[in-house]
């Protein structure tokens, strides 16, 4: 590849010529290829099927199955607490 460095304004193989020169031609290479592979995330991005926001999502399959099993196996039993009544001298008195 026969160009004109950008430093030195020599023409000649860069591969062989000015180490500044390589050293820019290798950082302008890195930019391109970083751009195409953004370019390209962003292509599958809008390639890949978007949910409608106005519907809304159903749970997985998985997890739905898994639900009512849970449930039925350990019932919640939550302790039912006594009335307790406070008398007028500040004790207090199961009801």
């Amino acid at each position: 590849m026969s160009r004109r460095c950008y430093y030195c304004r020599e023409w000649g193989h860069i591969a062989r010529h000015c180490p500044r020169q390589i050293a820019f031609l290798a950082f302008v290479a890195l930019g391109r290829r970083e751009i195409a592979r953004r370019e390209r995330a962003r292509a599958r991005a809008r390639a890949r099927p978007r949910p409608c926001p106005s519907r809304p999502r159903a749970p997985a399959p998985e997890a739905s199955a898994e639900a009512p099993v849970e449930a039925a196996a350990e019932p919640v039993v939550e302790p039912v607490a006594e009335p307790v009544a406070e008398t007028a001298a500040g004790d207090v008195a199961k009801a």
